[in-house]
């Protein structure tokens, strides 16, 4: 009898143990490619620093995000973003 046609055309699905290892392993792969990319654009120092500072915000760890972080680190502006809010400090005081 052999298979029947339509496991033929959907494979039965891998388990989950290793359908989680290679999803984890192409996201690390991606995380890799980004890296390799940012870093060639504004060197391996402030990538890495870039990384980390993505990551201890919680945020999502993209190509976008790195390289965005990584160039403020770059200009000096920290990865505070750089914006000065002091002018907005008299506000606040009147509102209180």
């Amino acid at each position: 009898m052999g298979r029947k046609p339509d496991q033929e055309r959907f494979p039965p699905k891998p388990c989950e143990p290793c359908s989680t290892a290679w999803t984890h392993a192409r996201t690390r792969s991606n995380l890799l490619d980004d890296i390799r990319a940012v870093a060639a654009d504004c060197g391996f120092a402030a990538t890495v620093k870039a990384v980390e500072t993505v990551i201890n915000a919680g945020r999502t760890v993209d190509r976008a995000a790195i390289g965005t972080c990584a160039k403020r680190i770059l200009e000096g502006a920290g990865t505070e973003g750089g914006q000065d809010l002091k002018r907005y400090d008299k506000y606040m005081k009147e509102a209180e």
